[in-house]
This record gives C-alpha cells, sequence and structure tokens, in this order.
C-alpha cells in the first residue's frame, strides 16, 4: 500500500509542479493528470501486499486510482475493511499531497481512490477534496 501511494504521489507531484506552476503554465485538468500517468506507468503495477494499481483515469474533476485488492474474494464488503481503507485513504491522499495541494485545489480537483475485489467488485471508494486537508 505504502508503495501505492509513493508512485501515485510522485506522478502528481513531478506532473503538476513541472508543468503547471509556471505564470503562463496550462490549466491543470484530471484528465492532464491521468494522462500524464499514463504516459509514466504501465498499467497494471503490482504494489506487493496484495495490491495492484489498474488504472488511473479522470472522471469529471476527479482523478480516480482504482486499486484491486487481490486477496479480498467476491461478495459483499467487510464493513470493517470499508472502515479502515477509508480512513488510511483519506490520511495518505492528504499527506502525499504536499507540495501540489494548492495547484489541484486552485483547479478544483478531487482525488479518489477506488478499490475493488479480486472478481472486480467494489469496496469502497473514497473521494477527498484536497481543500479539505489541513
Amino acid at each position: 500500500m505504502v508503495k501505492f501511494l509513493k508512485i501515485v504521489a510522485f506522478l502528481f507531484m513531478l506532473f503538476l509542479i513541472g508543468k503547471f506552476s509556471g505564470s503562463g503554465a496550462p490549466p491543470v485538468t484530471a484528465e492532464l493528470v491521468a494522462a500524464e500517468a499514463a504516459k509514466r506507468v504501465s498499467f497494471p503495477v503490482d504494489l506487493g501486499d496484495g495490491f495492484r494499481l489498474d488504472s488511473i483515469h479522470a472522471s469529471g474533476n476527479t482523478v480516480v486510482s482504482t486499486v484491486t485488492l487481490l486477496d479480498v474474494a467476491a461478495g459483499p464488503a467487510d464493513p470493517a475493511l470499508q472502515q479502515v481503507l477509508e480512513s488510511a485513504s483519506r490520511s495518505d491522499i492528504c499527506r502525499e499531497l504536499g507540495a501540489s495541494k494548492g495547484v489541484y485545489t486552485k483547479a478544483g480537483l478531487r482525488l479518489a481512490k477506488r478499490y475493488l475485489n479480486s472478481a472486480g467488485g467494489e469496496i469502497t471508494m473514497v473521494t477527498v477534496d484536497p481543500g479539505s486537508c489541513s
């Protein structure tokens, strides 16, 4: 999981700070962030510990990272697992945004992590507005 967060944070920071922090820079969009991730990473990415990063894509003004939990079987989502994923994702997104937080906030973008079980069923989706991060 930590490897996943570092990969995503690294991509976002490089992309946003390098391309969109100058005065004549084009506006940041979820589509541009997702396209840059696709250029830099060959999906799917085995993250270890039973996690696989399947994609990073845009959905409106939200950048969505889709992660499959390979060790979680099909069926109803475990509420305890949902709660752990939601809590960890919110704090990790806020921590990993770092220097990119202002760029995302100014552009009105949100970040989301969508978690799937091994059969492709959704476990939970966590969406964070960077402006809500302290």
